[in-house]
């Protein structure tokens, strides 16, 4: 979660429907409209968090339901300034600023997600790591510096990293390295899109998206003529531009791809998204989606699809129930892009767009 530029004031817009709106916004995570999925009359709020643009979609567009709405994105904000990284008064920063080696008491809302990021992390062999914000912040030095970094640095970053000796106990972080220090980047809108999704359900609104940035979506119930909700999936060598659709409903969505946001140092091409297993950007899959019932869960793992590639993602999937993924690899040259789906209903994809 990187600080958010700009105002976080919520805009309130109406319209016929979100599918043009949101479609020409997200490349990857939007309502969209093509010829077989087309969204239904939507009112939509907006705020700014995350670094990101934040959207509750209502299909029904009630007064009650536009309070409830709103009263989700207020929670996004607070659960912004409780993992963030970037404010120094932020409950994580906080955290990560604690020495080792004593229990350090945490809020519900942190403890939450620490203790299904440790989890997350352990289940996917560190492919997604809660801690490799050292190697994040590596990385990001060397592409503003335009200089790889020394094999001596990337050992030095890798020794800061790792959830060896971490753990949550109750309501407390334990961590037996003092080194070790969390950064939410990479499942922090997913956990704040759960904790909306369940504040709109326990006020009984039935049918809404939620969304945040250009990766993360939760659908619940239908919008339009659809059995569920029209969600854009970008196109990863054409950023504005939709590569297909898949309707969602009562899930989530999350993607993850570093085509468009690389850099290059010499003949040398290097993503933004690194393993923090070797310390180095990951490569072999253009982008990730994977389709899960928590956008907690569907956040991270799109991170550590894409770390692991094409064959390691199909073989956690094949031994993990209710996972769907659409892996793109890098085409040979010239080659067209053959997205590999696994888990997910064909009749609701659409690949015309």
């Amino acid at each position: 979660m990187d600080p958010a530029p700009g105002p976080t004031r919520r805009d309130l817009l109406t319209g016929r429907a979100v599918g043009d709106a949101l479609a020409d916004r997200l490349a990857d995570a939007a309502t969209a409209e093509t010829r077989s999925f087309e969204a239904g009359p939507t009112v939509r709020l907006a705020t700014r968090a995350m670094a990101c643009e934040f959207v509750v979609a209502l299909a029904g567009g009630k007064r009650r339901e536009v309070t409830h709405a709103s009263d989700a994105l207020d929670m996004v904000h607070h659960l912004e300034q409780v993992m963030t990284v970037y404010r120094d008064d932020a409950e994580l920063a906080r955290v990560n600023r604690e020495p080792a080696g004593r229990p350090v008491d945490l809020s519900e809302d942190l403890a939450d997600v620490l203790k299904r990021a440790i989890g997350i992390s352990a289940l996917t062999d560190r492919a997604f790591d809660p801690t490799s914000g050292p190697l994040i912040r590596l990385w990001r030095e060397a592409k503003q510096n335009r200089r790889v970094p020394t094999d001596d640095q990337i050992a030095a970053a890798l020794s800061l990293t790792g959830i060896d000796g971490v753990r949550v106990v109750g309501g407390a972080l334990e961590k037996a390295a003092e080194a070790r220090r969390f950064d939410l980047g990479a499942i922090g809108k997913g956990f704040a899109i759960d904790r909306a999704v369940g504040h709109l359900e326990a006020c009984a609104v039935e049918d809404f998206l939620v969304y945040g940035g250009l990766s993360s979506v939760a659908a619940r119930g239908r919008s339009g003529e659809n059995d569920g909700w029209p969600v854009g999936i970008g196109d990863p060598l054409r950023p504005n531009r939709r590569l297909g659709t898949l309707v969602l409903k009562n899930a989530a969505m999350a993607t993850s791809g570093a085509n468009n946001q690389f850099f290059r140092i010499g003949r040398e091409k290097f993503g933004h998204i690194v393993d923090p297993r070797t310390g180095r950007p990951a490569d072999g899959l253009l982008s990730v989606t994977v389709v899960t019932g928590s956008a907690t869960l569907s956040d991270a793992l799109s991170t550590a699809f894409y770390v692991m590639g094409l064959e390691n993602s199909l073989t956690f999937c094949n031994t993990h129930m209710g996972i769907g993924t659409i892996l793109i690899p890098n085409p040979d040259r010239g080659g067209r892009l053959t997205p590999v789906v696994h888990g997910i209903d064909p009749a609701h994809l659409d690949w015309s767009s």
